[in-house]
């Protein structure tokens, strides 16, 4: 079906919608949804996107339970008692505190805090809901930012790897690629790297850096991995405790990447999106390929798709009225309850667009095309796409619920609403708040972060780094010829 034919009936909502009864109950539960998408209001960009910076907390009293981990406000206090300029700010919102409230909220996750703007008497509900939402994704995306220091480790890999190939093979290319190189990576996230120019048989040659790896004692936990189709070392970091991928030349990897940095050139809405689902993927273990998930590439196949297809791709009033939060909302509808995976394949070359397929209801999986050559079928082996799509529709169930909840709060009395800032989280309903990754990572004062709409440039590699590596290498071998003589 091509993208007029689908502009004609009106996007996605239209096409191959499954048997009504199936999606009754969903269509009944989003009713308010559309009849709010003519007074849709964006919140200004501008304002929300701002650098943040991070403030360094102690990694036991954020893995106490008695602490921080259960309790924001006591976070707050510790955060008065280290850093004293912020002793005076209040709860309340008048503008003597408003720019150091500001401050403060920015060092926190979504969940941690009341926004000042959630503290007025009265507004609109409806709108209100997906504004807070879109802040709560931004917020989300600022927090899971590479923090330099993080940058730098994964700097230093790419370093000493590229000091490792060049001396088995003068002429190899050390490349990263996926989601570091492309910003999308979350903090936990593994390091991707591609050696071009390596000449003879790719086992052989992995088999003889794998060797290195292990006679240098840069990696823990290596494994071979030679009877994949493509066959490539996994590891992880002595130094940093990152998981590595390394394969060999595989350029294919290099063109997909950098088609990702061109669409997310495009599409300023792309990233947030594509890491808030990650998370949200990741917390339920369906985001590894070989486990039967939708792996990373999948994952922005799909989110493009979503894109391409939505009604404000269509509208330039209705793409200046939506916002994050509708975009996430509407993501969970169409992929959890209304998109029919038997009878429809989805294409996302140039402009995007379905295509019909015939499969067994009962298999209902995934049919997604690259937009690469060969145009692989990258959905075909997330044989447990029934368990993403079941995730996806029970998100969405959970923001209609949420969003019922977050209008119930505001139609008491101002001295009734609750205290508690998770009571006013909207993410907080479909992502894990538990997760050892917020308990367990640290943001320092001068980590600044980048704006997430932003176009990240490639990674680079400075003398400075890898002179220093080198120089550390060497000492090392130094040190290991005095020991075994």
């Amino acid at each position: 079906m091509s993208l007029s034919t689908i502009d004609i009936i009106g996007g996605p909502d239209a096409y191959l919608l499954e048997d009504k009864e199936k999606i009754e109950q969903a269509v009944i539960l989003n009713d308010a949804l559309r009849e709010t998408l003519k007074s849709r209001i964006k919140p200004s960009v501008k304002k929300v996107i701002e650098t943040s910076d991070f403030i360094s907390l102690p990694r036991n009293s954020r893995r106490d339970g008695n602490n921080v981990k259960d309790n924001p406000e006591k976070r707050r206090n510790m955060i008065k008692r280290e850093h004293p300029e912020y002793s005076n700010i209040r709860s309340d919102n008048s503008e003597i505190n408003k720019k150091r409230n500001v401050e403060v909220e920015s060092l926190m996750l979504p969940w941690e805090f009341i926004p000042q703007y959630l503290l007025k008497l009265k507004f609109d509900c409806p709108n209100m809901y997906f504004i807070h939402l879109n802040n709560e994704i931004i917020q989300l995306v600022r927090w899971l930012e590479l923090t330099p220091a993080e940058k730098f480790l994964r700097q230093r890999i790419l370093a000493r790897i590229m000091l490792l190939s060049h001396t088995l093979w003068p002429n190899s290319k050390v490349q990263p690629f996926g989601s570091f190189f492309t910003g999308l990576s979350l903090p936990t996230g593994d390091l991707d790297i591609c050696i071009l120019n390596v000449s003879g048989s790719p086992k052989r040659r992995l088999r003889e850096l794998a060797d290195a790896l292990r006679n240098w004692d840069l990696c823990t936990g290596l494994e071979l991995i030679l009877t994949a189709r493509v066959p490539i070392i996994k590891f992880v970091d002595s130094e940093s405790c990152i998981s590595v991928d390394i394969s060999l030349n595989q350029e294919s990897c290099i063109d997909t990447t950098q088609h990702i940095c061109e669409c997310l050139k495009r599409f300023d809405v792309l990233r947030p999106l594509i890491i808030t689902i990650k998370l949200f993927l990741h917390q339920r273990g369906l985001d590894e390929t070989y486990l039967g998930g939708l792996g990373s590439y999948a994952q922005f196949c799909l989110i493009l798709s979503f894109i391409q297809q939505h009604i404000s791709s269509y509208s330039s009033v209705i793409h200046q009225m939506t916002s994050l939060g509708h975009l996430l909302f509407d993501f969970f509808e169409l992929y959890g309850t209304i998109f029919n995976y038997s009878s429809t394949g989805i294409k996302v070359k140039d402009k995007g667009e379905y295509f019909p397929r015939k499969i067994s209801s009962s298999e209902s999986t995934l049919s997604l095309e690259s937009p690469l050559p060969p145009y692989n079928d990258i959905g075909r082996g997330t044989y447990k796409f029934n368990d993403v799509r079941q995730s996806f529709r029970l998100a969405f169930l959970d923001l209609v619920e949420s969003r019922q909840k977050f209008i119930d709060i505001y139609s008491k009395n101002h001295n009734k609403r609750p205290k508690d800032p998770r009571s006013y989280s909207i993410l907080s309903s479909i992502i894990c708040t538990n997760d050892e990754l917020f308990h367990c990572r640290l943001r320092r004062e001068n980590d600044n972060c980048t704006p997430v709409s932003s176009y990240r440039q490639p990674p680079t590699i400075t003398k400075d780094i890898i002179n220093q590596v080198k120089q550390e290498m060497e000492n090392f071998d130094c040190l290991k010829s005095s020991t075994n003589k």
